[in-house]
């Protein structure tokens, strides 16, 4: 009975093990993990996102990068990581990768995860139509600056991005991506923001989307990019006039003395310190005004060449006695009739928009025939 007993035993123990090891296949328990691939020197240098990640974790950045590029919708990973590591680096890659714009905000996740499945958002059968309409926006922005330095090409792809796209807030399955605000021109802010990096990204300038909120506690989302060794931030939404103005450029190249009403998240993404404003739009382009000296000195420059001029001022006291000097006492219609005499006697128009808690003003004017 003893020996009865023993096989009775072992038999059973075996069919276990076989039975164990089925389920363990088909489970994917004992699936080996895929060769860990990092990206090339080339790849890495232009991914600020991803320099910040360890080793294990850049692997995983990898081969969902890779994956996705392929359309994948079950992609291994080389190791087992936690949920909480696997967000961050799927926000990262959302974020931080805007031509990947067929890949949603939204994703699985579990404690732990060896295989992520992923939701893209849209047919992928339209994607590559979708993904050449917008390399073609892309090539004609970069064919027209590529004669342009730096400042120039972030001004261009600013203002570009500004006079051509719509704010929205809902409505559109594409509103959060580059492909929403350049090709189908309506975003929200986040599509605002990736359209920037996606064009900063093909001209070689360092560029991170950020996320966080705003004073007032809305969620916002806008970019941090690197000229001349030193990072500023730029908000293009907000720029965004949606009128006859069209634009701004108060949040073009700031300090973040001059960016208090944004709050970065800086709990999943590199956030940079923005401590230089000698790339600033206004004072780049000498139209920030300290003094009356400057407004006089500015106006004669600025007055006669351009039916628009952008002005910001160091402080609200700076920005009112202009306000009483220029405009109140009409002293920018004497400039007007000292450069141009011609002009004298005959009716000038000047619009005004105010940004009055940021000290900034925009002048239009409407000269005669």
């Amino acid at each position: 009975m003893k020996k009865i007993a023993v096989f009775v035993l072992a038999f059973t123990a075996t069919v276990f093990l076989v039975f164990g090891i089925v389920y363990a296949k088909k489970s994917g328990l004992l699936k080996a993990y895929p060769d860990a691939v990092y990206m090339n020197s080339e790849m890495a240098d232009t991914r600020i996102a991803y320099q910040n990640l360890n080793e294990s974790e850049k692997a995983v950045y990898t081969a969902l990068y890779n994956g996705i590029l392929q359309n994948l919708e079950y992609i291994d990973l080389p190791s087992e990581i936690s949920g909480e590591e696997y967000e961050k680096i799927y926000f990262n890659i959302e974020k931080q990768e805007p031509e990947l714009f067929c890949l949603s905000g939204d994703f699985y996740s579990a404690e732990k995860i060896r295989t992520a499945q992923i939701i893209y958002r849209d047919d992928l059968n339209s994607f590559q139509d979708k993904k050449k309409s917008l390399e073609q926006i892309k090539d004609n922005i970069l064919q027209k600056t590529d004669k342009y330095d730096d400042f120039r090409k972030l001004v261009y792809i600013h203002d570009y991005i500004a006079e051509n796209c719509s704010y929205i807030e809902s409505g559109r399955d594409y509103i959060e991506t580059a492909f929403g605000c350049l090709v189908e021109k309506n975003a929200n802010c986040e599509g605002y923001a990736k359209a920037f990096k996606y064009l900063c990204d093909n001209m070689d300038i360092p560029c991170v989307v950020v996320v966080g909120i705003t004073s007032d506690g809305a969620n916002h989302a806008w970019n941090q990019v690197q000229i001349n060794g030193m990072w500023y931030n730029v908000d293009v939404t907000w720029d965004d006039c949606d009128d006859e103005f069209k634009l701004v450029h108060t949040y073009m190249l700031c300090d973040d003395d001059n960016f208090l009403s944004h709050i970065p998240d800086s709990s999943l993404m590199p956030v940079f310190d923005c401590v230089s404003d000698s790339e600033n739009y206004y004072i780049k382009n000498d139209c920030f005004i300290k003094t009356q000296d400057d407004a006089e000195r500015i106006l004669y420059n600025l007055i006669s060449d351009s039916e628009n001029i952008e002005l910001k001022f160091s402080d609200s006291y700076t920005y009112n006695e202009f306000k009483s000097v220029y405009i109140s006492n009409q002293r920018i219609f004497d400039i007007f009739a000292e450069k141009s005499p011609a002009l004298l006697n005959t009716e000038i128009r000047c619009f005004m928009k105010e940004f009055e808690s940021n000290c900034v003003m925009i002048l239009r004017f409407s000269k005669p025939v």
